[in-house]
């Protein structure tokens, strides 16, 4: 490591093809107090960096031959490149950028437009942190000394026995009371909970190897606020294999946090209606193009443009006219976030992908759109959000709007593309009456309508006898032996035959049918489960899902009832699996169901677990009967070592809890066994059958009966 530092300039290697930014860059440091080289590809940053060994690296992610990211695995692999501070600069980042750019190495990332201040106290922050690790392996009293000086937190964690030992520096930042006994899963259960499963991740990335990781996250402190921290993550040397350790190093930059927000706030939000402006908006929309090009994805723009507005400001008066678009903003919010399909740039923001443009216009993203006429549905919700009267001073006022629809990529693949795209479609709206919606493809615009005749046909597939039930077996693979079945909804449509579950089940969510289906689901499942019971079958049990709407309904708890009570059928032997996320969106609400439902007598489990973020103290209030592994995980087990760890943590808590567990999608023999190696033998998949008419199964079960292949499952 270059020593520069102790003279209070560092050498800092700044690598970027623009060369108006890479002289800004270098100014900006300079002026902080740093030394600066350059470079303008990454074939030059590695030439540069072997001859004159920079302090950290500042590198542009976007360029042309070898981009950032392999730059940076390029760089770890060179003499002194494994600790070198990498600092990885991209606009605004989603998920998968970021874990991209820590499997690539880097230190840190910083976000466009960057905070130079910011930035020159992370920098020497980082520069002061390598030394200090590279430090620890030869002086553990040094590491503490330097560790006091520098105001950081330290703590070690055995890999062994998952014994944490904490510093007295680390509970001063935490204002954390001493703990005696602490372990690894107790810090886990500090982070927040959107947070916990990008700290575990890099907790075992740093256990596989020897370079640094960094990450921040936010801590809970003893008051039950939350403090934002900087960790850094590094394996120990072992000198024998009992003794591997991660020492994670903190500091809090919880101002620093608070003072990037506040900066971020005033350059992203509109003053007026606290909405992204265009800036954050179109910023914003490029990264989710990029992404949804890498991952072969669809975006919509939703481009929507009061009418009549100027008549409002013309006559009332803009004050009037202000608070008009306060409350359409409101109303935005509300229409967008019931919707599934919106993925919002940051978790602590809900309205982050609905921006105000200027004036009345205002513009909505939808990422990760399945199918393009599904829009439609979100933007008649707007539409419709908008007719209520809007009172002011006693005075009603009625207002409308058009909207236009581009979509990615075929109506354009660049930002200015679809926004453009998406004014010429509302024009069109505009143009047809407005009060109205139109797609800048006319052939979407068909599709949009047959869309809506979706749902006008939904609505009468109940009375038309169109719904059924398919039955999934779960066995216990240590018999081969079927202990139950998980009941999946189908609509057999008379001409369109059999439409998929992904088809139909968002328009039901979208327009609240769901709730008459799902208790149409309730009555049908124990139906079915009485035959069984009637057959002889006493030990089976079935499952059901509960949507999320469904979930918190009042009439759940009374068609429940009222199935179990008109069949006689034993409460125990139902099923209701709700998602990890349906119970964690209102988990004081879902505490309360639960129990109410286990009260009845009825097995609960949580369903596609791990995909969440579900909070470990409420697991432990959640009165469950049984984790489910969700098929995400179990699909590349015999290739991701990542899944496997998740899977041995998902079934060693669930043994810890008492809860069974059981494995979804298990396709293969590896995966089978693997399951079963680690405890899990309930499982259910194409490996031992696919969903199939509820007549099917039951004849399923009466041929399984014959050779003696049915048995009483585990722990009912």
């Amino acid at each position: 490591m270059n020593q520069n530092w102790l003279k209070d300039s560092p050498l800092i290697l700044v690598v970027d093809d623009d060369l108006p930014t890479r002289i800004v860059s270098s100014e900006m440091l300079a002026a902080h107090g740093f030394q600066v080289m350059e470079a303008d590809s990454g074939e030059e940053a590695l030439r540069v960096f072997v001859a004159h060994k920079p302090d950290a690296v500042l590198l542009d992610v976007m360029m042309p031959g070898i981009d950032g990211f392999e730059t940076c695995e390029k760089l770890r692999r060179m003499p002194g490149g494994d600790t070198c501070p990498v600092i990885l600069a991209t606009g605004l980042p989603e998920q998968s950028l970021l874990e991209r750019a820590f499997e690539a190495g880097a230190s840190d990332f910083a976000t466009k437009p960057i905070s130079w201040l910011a930035l020159s106290h992370r920098l020497r922050h980082l520069v002061r942190s390598t030394e200090l690790v590279a430090r620890l392996r030869d002086s553990e009293a040094m590491l503490a000394r330097a560790q006091s000086i520098a105001g950081l937190g330290h703590w070690e964690l055995d890999l062994n026995t998952g014994q944490l030992t904490l510093s007295e520096q680390t509970l001063k930042v935490l204002s954390t009371p001493p703990r005696e006994g602490v372990s690894g899963q107790w810090y886990l259960s500090q982070c927040h909970p959107a947070e916990r499963r990008q700290l575990l991740r890099a907790l075992i990335s740093a256990s596989r190897s020897s370079i640094p990781t960094t990450i921040e996250h936010q801590l809970r402190s003893f008051d039950g606020s939350y403090r934002h921290v900087e960790l850094n993550l590094e394996l120990l040397a072992a000198e024998t294999k009992s003794s591997a350790r991660i020492v994670g190093t903190l500091q809090d930059i919880t101002k620093r946090k608070n003072d990037e927000e506040q900066i971020r706030r005033l350059a992203y939000f509109d003053s007026l209606t606290d909405l992204p402006n265009r800036a954050y908006f179109s910023r914003f929309l490029a990264s989710t193009l990029a992404s949804a090009r890498r991952r072969r994805t669809s975006v919509a723009v939703i481009f929507l443009d009061l009418d009549d507005f100027k008549n409002i400001n013309d006559t009332l008066g803009h004050s009037v006219g202000d608070l008009v678009l306060k409350e359409v903003s409101q109303r935005l919010l509300t229409a967008t976030r019931i919707t599934d399909a919106v993925v919002r740039a940051h978790d602590r923001i809900e309205s982050d992908t609905v921006a105000r443009l200027g004036g009345d216009e205002f513009i909505i993203a939808l990422v990760d759109v399945l199918r393009a006429e599904d829009t439609a549905l979100v933007a008649r919700r707007i539409l419709t959000s908008l007719q209520a009267p809007i009172v002011i001073d006693d005075r009603e006022m009625f207002i409308s709007g058009s909207i236009g629809i581009s979509l990615y990529p075929q109506d354009g693949e660049t930002v200015d593309d679809l926004l453009k795209h998406a004014d010429l479609a509302m024009y069109h709206a505009k143009d047809n009456g407005k009060n109205d919606f139109r797609f800048y493809s006319q052939s979407l615009n068909a599709a949009a309508f047959q869309r809506l005749s979706l749902e006008s046909q939904l609505r009468k597939a109940l009375e038309r006898n169109e719904l059924s039930l398919f039955v999934q077996p779960k066995l216990d693979v240590r018999s081969g032996k079927i202990v139950g079945g998980e009941a999946l909804l189908r609509w057999i449509h008379p001409d369109l035959g059999i439409v998929p579950p992904d088809r139909f089940i968002p328009v039901a969510e979208e327009t609240g049918l769901i709730v008459p289906i799902g208790n149409w689901v309730v009555h049908e499942a124990v139906r079915i489960l009485r035959t069984w019971l009637d057959a002889g079958f006493n030990d089976l049990g079935i499952s059901i899902n509960i949507s999320g709407s469904h979930f918190l309904h009042s009439s759940l708890m009374a068609e429940i009832r009222a199935a179990i009570m008109t069949s006689g059928v034993p409460a125990e032997q139902l099923e209701i699996e709700v998602t990890e996320s349906v119970l964690m969106k209102d988990a004081s609400a879902a505490v309360g169901m639960l129990h109410d439902l286990k009260a009845m007598g009825l097995r609960l489990s949580v369903d596609d677990f791990g995909t969440g973020y579900s909070s470990l103290a409420y697991l432990k209030r959640f009165p469950l009967d049984v984790l489910k592994i969700d098929r995400s995980f179990v699909r590349d087990l015999e290739h991701s070592s990542d899944d496997r760890v998740i899977c041995e943590v998902i079934i060693g808590l669930a043994q810890r809890l008492g809860l069974d567990v059981i494995a979804e999608g298990v396709e293969t023999a590896g995966q089978r066994q693997f399951l079963s190696d680690q405890g899990c033998y309930l499982m259910q998949g194409y490996l031992f059958g696919r969903p199939i008419p509820a007549p099917d199964f039951f004849a399923l079960l009466k041929r399984s009966a014959t050779v003696g292949a049915v048995a009483t499952s585990t722990k009912r």
